[in-house]
Order: structure tokens, then sequence, then C-alpha cells
């Protein structure tokens, strides 16, 4: 074997170990971990979700704010013309007063109104109130979740697409020098015609690899922009290994502790205290009113009308309201809370078990991805072997050169397979990973 071909041979083999690729001048590298916090930084649904928590702050604020005494000013100045002819008298009817005569009269008041007692109804809004902060919080919990699963399965299918490129761009070179020797033996008359247009298919082949895993990687890195709001060439571009490189101990998922399961809870919790502030509205209300007012009037003037602004009245009372019928309309609001509440508890069960079997394929995935790996790495420590045997061989020149770069070619592929497994396995672990944050 020359040392040109050896040189090649062994340059190939560096190049796909070293991650199947020559280095690009001024590659952009990327890495999950830096992908991951990009997409998090740049996630509108999380920004979302954030402001879902404040809102709903708000709404706590406004619950708490029936605690507090209601006060309210109000003036007025006005011409009042008497339409009667014959002198009368001041009349009241419902809450419109008559008077009598033609004058400008001006009035400031100061009105305050608290509830003392409403037998639970204040608390149970605000407990509802809190309660909804909360469910805001799990709700950005889950989409940060939701989130880091789908920039793992971007980053997974862009990453085995990478190193798809890279595999074929190594077995292009080498399917090139199988057909420049195939060539000069066919030259040579040493082979048939029929072996040399196999060779022209095989290399035409890896000509359409290159060009098929170009255009996945353009689209799987089209994907990971969608999360990032960044651009990447593919041509520009190198990606690295995740992290987690072993498939190590499998996290405990308790499905009880998930974002799903606290949301479900706290809503159904809600629900029942939605319920008993229903009910409460059968219960009387007991609250305490203030009214303290100022007057001035002047028959022919309005400054002087305002200039005899003085006290006219003050007043304190309490007031009882106690609803007797309204037609069976709280009834049907309790009927259907206590429905709410039941919906919300079979949708807890069904997304739970939903969720419990995501987790058991996620297993099953890490599981036979880690089989997988044995597996072929078994076969490829035997390719391994072969390989080395027919360099031996070639180097006596005993089979032909062509023979042992077929080899070199089927350990790429191997080899990629391998890598594959380790991807799609680590990324089902890594999933795993994030369901189960925050649990022992």
């Amino acid at each position: 074997m020359s040392k040109l071909f050896k040189f090649q041979l062994a340059l190939c083999g560096l190049g796909f170990c070293a991650g199947l690729a020559v280095s690009v001048a001024r590659a952009e590298t990327l890495d999950f971990d830096h992908v991951l916090q990009a997409a998090i930084s740049h996630s509108y649904d999380l920004k979302i979700a954030q402001t879902d928590i404040g809102i709903s702050k708000t709404d706590v604020m406004a619950a708490r704010s029936q605690y507090f005494p209601v006060i309210q000013a109000r003036g007025s100045v006005e011409r009042l013309r008497n339409l009667q002819t014959q002198p009368g008298s001041v009349a009241t009817i419902n809450n419109m007063v008559l008077p009598y005569g033609t004058r400008f009269q001006n009035t400031v008041g100061l009105s305050l109104n608290h509830t003392i007692t409403d037998f639970g109804v204040r608390k149970r809004k605000l407990d509802i109130a809190k309660q909804e902060v909360k469910v805001k919080s799990q709700a950005y919990e889950q989409q940060l979740r939701n989130i880091k699963y789908s920039v793992v399965d971007a980053y997974c299918k862009a990453l085995i697409n990478y190193k798809s490129l890279k595999a074929a761009e190594a077995v292009l070179t080498l399917t090139q020098n199988v057909y420049q020797m195939k060539k000069r033996l066919y030259q040579s008359q040493a082979i048939p015609k029929v072996d040399m247009a196999e060779e022209a298919i095989q290399l035409a082949q890896a000509l359409d690899d290159i060009e098929v895993y170009r255009q996945k990687l353009s689209e799987s890195l089209d994907g990971l922009s969608l999360l990032t709001r960044d651009s990447y060439e593919p041509a520009d571009i190198e990606l690295l290994n995740f992290q987690d490189s072993e498939l190590g101990n499998l996290p405990v998922f308790n499905e009880n502790l998930t974002p799903e399961a606290k949301m479900y809870d706290l809503q159904i919790q809600q629900k029942q205290e939605e319920v008993e502030l229903l009910k409460r509205q059968y219960l009387p209300q007991i609250s305490m009113y203030s009214y303290y007012n100022l007057y001035g009037y002047d028959l022919d003037h309005l400054n002087k009308a305002i200039g005899n602004l003085g006290q006219r009245s003050v007043n304190l009372g309490l007031s009882v309201s106690l609803p007797v019928f309204d037609g069976f309309k709280n009834l049907a609001a309790i009927k259907k809370a206590e429905l709410e509440k039941q919906k919300l508890a079979l949708q807890k069960e069904d997304k739970l078990a939903d969720m419990k079997n995501q987790v058991a394929v996620l297993t099953s995935q890490a599981q036979g991805y880690s089989v997988q790996l044995k597996t072929k790495a078994v076969i490829l420590n035997k390719t391994q072997d072969k390989m080395s045997m027919l360099q031996r061989l070639s180097d006596q020149q005993v089979i032909e050169q062509a023979e042992s770069v077929k080899e070199h070619i089927q350990r790429i592929q191997r080899q990629l397979q391998v890598e594959s497994s380790i991807i799609q396995g680590v990324a089902a672990m890594k999933k795993l990973q994030f369901i189960s944050i925050g649990q022992s």
C-alpha cells in the first residue's frame, strides 16, 4: 500500500473519530446548554406566562381591597327654578327631593361605606385570588419544561443530521479513492466494466447522501432558530455533543409533584372555595354607612351661594342585606361549581395517566438505547479487528486496497449508528430529568 494512500485512510479515520468534521474557518460552535439558555431567554410563551403571574397578583390586590372602607366625595353647583305659582314646601319621594323656591344652591358631601361582616365571602374571594397566582406559577413551570423538551428534540435532530453529514463527507472521500483505484484497474483491464459501473453508482450515491443530509441539517437548524431566535448557517456551524455522554441511573418520577398535578389540585381547591362562597350568599351582609353634607344657597347670586356653604347634616347607620329569593340562580351556580370541580378531578387523572405513560416511554427509550449502544459497540470492535486484519493483508498485497477502504466505510457507518444511539439515549435521559426536576 502506498504511503499516500495510508495517509488518506488514517486522515479519514481520525477525522470521523474527532467529530466527523474538518473544522471550517471561523465556524460557529453550538452546544446544548447555550442553545437551551437562548431559547429560554427569547421565549415569548415564557414572557407571557410571567406576565400572567403579574396579572393574577393584581387580582389579589383587588380582592384584598374589599376589606377596606369605600370613601367618596361629591359636590354640585346648580340653579333651581320654581315652576309653581303658589307657595309650597319641600317634598321627598323615595330618594328624590323636590324643594320649593328659585335660587342658586350648592352642596359638598363625603360618604363612607364599609362591610362589617359577610360571613367569609371576602375571605374566600381572596383565597381564590391567591391560589390563582400559584396556578399561574405552575403554568410557568409547565411552559418552561415544554420549552426544554422542544430544545432537546430540536438539538437531538440537528446533532444527528450534523454527524450524518460529516460521516457522508468522510464516506465520499473514501468512495472517491475506491473509484480511482477501480478506474485504474479497469483501464488496465484487471476488472470488468460491470465492477466499474458499480463503483460509479456508489460514488453517485455518496454525493446524493451529502445533499440529502445537508438539506436535513438546514431544516433542523431552522427548527432551532424558531426556538432561539438566532440564525444559523449550515456551512459555518459545528454542533457539540451533549455533555452527558453516559446513560446513568434513571431519575425517580412522582406524578403528584409535577406542575400539572399541582395546577389541578389548586384549581380543585379554588372550586371548593367558590362553592363555599356561593353558599354564603344566602347569609346576610352587614355594612356601616356614614354621610357628611355641607350646603349653601342664595336667591340671586352664585358666588354668594358658594360663600354661604356650611355644615348641614351628618348621619351614621348600619344596613343589613339578606337575599330572600333569586329564582334559584345561586343554587344553579353552586351546582355548576360542584360539577366543574368533578370535571377537574377527572382531567387530573387523565393528564397524570398520560404523563406516566410518557415517562414509561422515555424510560424504555433510555434503557433501549443503552442496550443498543452495547450491541453496536461489540459490532464496532469486531469491525475494527477485521479492518486491522485487512490492513495487514493489504500491506502484504494479499487483497486489494479497495477492500480495506470499503471496510473503513462500513466502520464509519457503524460508528454513526453508535453515536446516534448515544444522542437519542441522552435526549431521553434529559427529558426524564426535566420532568423529574424538584422531585425526591
